[in-house]
Formats: structure tokens, sequence, C-alpha cells
């Protein structure tokens, strides 16, 4: 209660009180002298002595305990925690309606990023460099890269690696550069994720203040910490096990079932393509969620067009929902069975890392592509997707492609 308030009540008891007792007063000795000032007032509540008597009384009451109620009250002690009882029970209330409304972490714009060569400067020191969230991780240097005092693991457009480990786990370090987005799009898509359980993706955590550079000791910049998955490319895996139908087969239900999986949860990856699909002990996983889709990023065009031999060439920034996925899932699905099939296919990768059957020239020209020629021969299910794959190239609409329909196709 605050202070004015209490002050107010003492004030009302003691003049309720004072002038209860000065009625009674006149009420009993109507002649004693004191009372000669207030003989008009006494005259006029002559008739209504009682009522006036025990209101003045009732509101003496009132005030008094207005006032000794607040000042009897314990003072607030601090517990261990730091926390006050009206702290804690305004905790309590905040959990009561926490799933009436759940307050999601704010985003947090960052003006300027540093450059890779500030992260690679700051992780030559992790007990200065990071935060209490990845405090005792160690740097893992790679082994394939000979300069000395390197400490970057792998770098891309947006953002470089750093492997870390810690307890014996090993982890994805990404660090932001540029003026890029694209720690926006992660912490949408780590909202997203929040409460779900997607098989297919790596489980990451976008850490607000993860890294401070030496240039800048005052402030700490995102990162995204994933697990680190250790597996084969999609390519590097048919390569190993291109005689191996039956695994190749399994592979490719698989991977038709983790691209369902995205679209269940209203999401797409952007760039399905070799270096992004890995098969790690016989599971498919997918990577670089650099271009993914989550329905919080609606408004904002694609990042990236992906990868032109997994793509339709006519993709566009603005392509970007739940369904952008479905033109390189139907290719990577075709390659697959085709293999599956018949082995000798893999010819026509021509052992090129970044392609299985299919080129951008095959989609460009379907009616010369040698590929589409070759699956032509083979009819049945293998030249139905194929089909598939052509009528897709001609239509405008770029949500007409049923994956269910290829699956089920016989």
């Amino acid at each position: 209660m605050k202070t004015q308030i209490r002050i107010a009540a003492l004030i009302g008891s003691i003049v309720s009180l004072f002038t209860a007792v000065y009625v009674f007063i006149a009420y009993v000795s109507p002649s004693v002298q004191f009372l000669f000032y207030m003989k008009e007032y006494l005259i006029w509540i002559n008739a209504h002595t009682h009522m006036v008597f025990y209101l003045l009384i009732a509101a003496g009451v009132i005030f008094a305990y207005i006032y000794f109620s607040d000042t009897s009250a314990p003072s607030p002690k601090v517990d261990h925690s730091g926390s006050t009882p009206v702290e804690e029970i305004q905790q309590k209330s905040n959990t009561d309606h926490e799933y009436q409304n759940v307050e999601k972490p704010s985003f947090r714009e960052i003006k300027k990023w540093p450059s890779q060569f500030d992260y690679a400067q700051a992780f030559q020191n992790l007990t200065y460099s990071l935060s209490e969230d990845l405090k005792n991780y160690k740097l893992i240097r790679n082994p394939n890269v000979k300069m000395a005092g390197n400490t970057i693991y792998s770098s891309g457009n947006y953002g470089i690696i750093f492997k870390l480990e810690n307890g014996g786990s090993y982890y994805a370090i990404k660090c932001f550069t540029k003026g890029s987005d694209l720690h926006r799009r992660y912490f949408e898509l780590g909202r997203h994720l929040q409460g779900r359980k997607v098989s297919c993706l790596v489980h990451f955590e976008y850490i607000e203040n993860g890294v401070r550079t030496m240039k800048d000791p005052n402030q700490y910049y995102p990162v995204l910490k994933m697990n680190w998955v250790d597996g084969d490319s999609l390519y590097t895996f048919l390569k190993k096990n291109i005689d191996n139908a039956k695994e190749i087969r399994r592979i490719a239900g698989e991977f038709m079932s983790m691209v369902m999986e995205l679209k269940r949860n209203n999401m797409a990856h952007g760039d399905l393509s070799n270096d992004n699909i890995l098969v790690s002990n016989g599971r498919i996983v997918f990577v670089d969620y650099d271009g993914m889709y989550v329905p919080a990023l609606k408004n904002m065009p694609s990042n990236e067009n992906g990868h032109e031999n997994f793509q339709r060439p006519d993709r566009k920034p603005s392509d970007f929902s739940e369904d952008m996925d479905d033109f390189s899932a139907l290719v990577i699905y075709t390659s697959l069975y085709v293999l599956s099939l018949r082995p000798e296919a893999w010819k026509f990768n021509g052992d090129d890392p970044d392609a299985l059957l299919f080129r951008k020239a095959d989609f460009l020209n379907p009616d010369k592509s040698e590929i589409f020629a070759y699956i032509k021969t083979m009819g049945g299910k293998s030249w139905k997707l194929a089909s598939m794959i052509i009528k897709a190239l001609n239509e405008r609409d770029r949500t007409n492609i049923d994956l269910r329909k290829a699956i089920s196709a016989r």
C-alpha cells in the first residue's frame, strides 16, 4: 500500500473517532462550555445522534483497519534465489497463463556483423570469446587445412563454421557475417521448431548471445549451435552403393518420407541437392538450412534459388513456400528409382558430384535430353515419374506436383 493512502487512513481514523467522542459528550452534556461553538450543529444532529455516532465509529474502525493491516504485514524477505514473495506470486501468475499467452523471444537486429577475420581471431581464445552458453567448449581444427593458427572449419556466403567439442559431443557453431538476413531466418526457424520433432533435421539452437570479438568486447553476437553430423553426401552414398538396388530403393522411399514430413510441418528446405542430403548411419539427414521456409517468413523472398541441376530453370525468389521442394524432390526420387532398376544409368552422372542423372540443360530442352530418352525406353513407373517432371516444366503452376501420386505410381 502506498504511503499516501496510509497517511490518509490514519488522519481519517483520528478525525472520525474524535468527532464521535465530541458528539457523544454533546449528547450527554449539552451544557458544557467547550461545546458552545458547536451548538447550532448539535441542534441539527439532535434527532440523528445515534445514527451519526455509529457511522463515525464505523468509519474510525475502517480507517484504523486499513492503516494497521498494512503496517502489520511482514516485510518481504529475499530468499537465496533473490526473489521476494511478491515476485514469486507474479511468477506463479505468469505460469498460470503460460498456455494462454506464450511469449516467444524477441528478435534483435544487428546493424554490423564481425568479419571472418574477427571471428577467426576471437576463436583463438575461447575463454574470452564464448558466452556462458558455450562455456568449457573446446575448438576442433580442420585436419585438412594446414594453415598455422587457422580456427575456421568451413565457410560460406553468409557465415562461417567452427567445430567445437564438449563432453564427448561435437557441435557446429555457425557465425553470421555481412549484412544478410540469415540470422533472422534461423531465428524464425528455431521458433517454428519449438515443440516439434522433425526427424530429418539436425537439432540446432539459436543462441542470442553466443560470441564476442576483440573489436567489441561489450557485445555478444548470435550464433547457431548444431549437432555435428558425419555422413556421406547423396552422391558419395550412390558411388558406394550403386550395385545395391535394395538399399537405393530404401533410401529413395525414406527420402520422400522426409520431404513429406517437412510439408506436414509447413516447412520446406529450399535447396535439396547432393551436398545437403547426407546418409548418416543409414538414415537420411538434411543439412544447410539457409534457404528454409517456415510460415513466419512468408512475406520474405527466398534468399537462394537452389542448385540448378535440381531446380526448375525459371525458379524465382518469389517461389518461396512449403511447396518449393516439390520439383527437386521429384527429380531426386526419379533418379534414385531409375538407379535402383538400372545401375548402368549412373553413366549419365559423368562423375559429377553436383548432379545425379539430370542437369539444367535437360530441364531446358527435355525433347533433346539423353536421360529423358533413356528413361522413356524403360517405361513403367520410371517413365511416369520422368513424365511428371516434363509436365511440371511446362506448367506455370509451381504447386501442381503431386508427390503422393509419384510415390504410389506403378
